[in-house]
């Protein structure tokens, strides 16, 4: 398989993988991305922390965490993701290592990407919520709504101007 070709095999996994996940048939989600591990080595390290940080995404929603862990710290070596990040936070927490778990979402949440931290911030939100701690699980939410309004209304105005710059 040439590398061009190889790139598109991996993604096509990739692909199949989401189908199932969708269709909630979890042996063919594992089958597909690991199934792509072989060609791994011919592709770009983008594509091969995201293959890695889907496996264990997929590991940790079996709560397979010792697996999931796995492929999450090989993805984070290979390449740095904001979201790899997270998931190891979510993890941590769900263990009963909260230092852990803050230290990962605290690097989880320097991402530019709104949309990634307000979900870093509900999943925050939301073990936070658990441990009952009603004074910090409000000034997150506090924070979830700003950036929540703050999206929308950027939103908002890019699809003005798109208007605007159309007529």
């Amino acid at each position: 398989i040439e590398r061009k070709d190889t790139d598109c095999v991996v993604r096509g996994y990739g692909h199949l993988s989401i189908s199932y996940d969708r269709l909630k048939i979890n042996d063919s989600i594992l089958f597909y991305l690991q199934k792509s591990f072989p060609l791994l080595h011919n592709v770009d390290k983008t594509t091969q922390a995201v293959t890695l940080t889907n496996v264990g995404v997929r590991f940790y929603e079996l709560q397979k965490y010792d697996s999931a862990k796995i492929y999450l710290n090989k993805s984070l070596a290979i390449n740095y993701r904001y979201n790899t990040c997270k998931v190891l936070g979510d993890i941590y927490y769900k263990e009963g290592k909260t230092d852990l778990a803050t230290e990962y979402w605290n690097k989880a949440l320097a991402t530019p990407k709104t949309r990634l931290k307000i979900s870093i911030l509900k999943s925050i939100h939301e073990h936070v919520l658990k441990s009952g701690d009603y004074e910090l699980a409000h000034i997150l939410l506090n924070n979830i709504t700003h950036l929540e309004d703050s999206f929308e209304y950027s939103k908002k105005t890019k699809e003005i101007a798109q208007l605007q710059y159309e007529y």
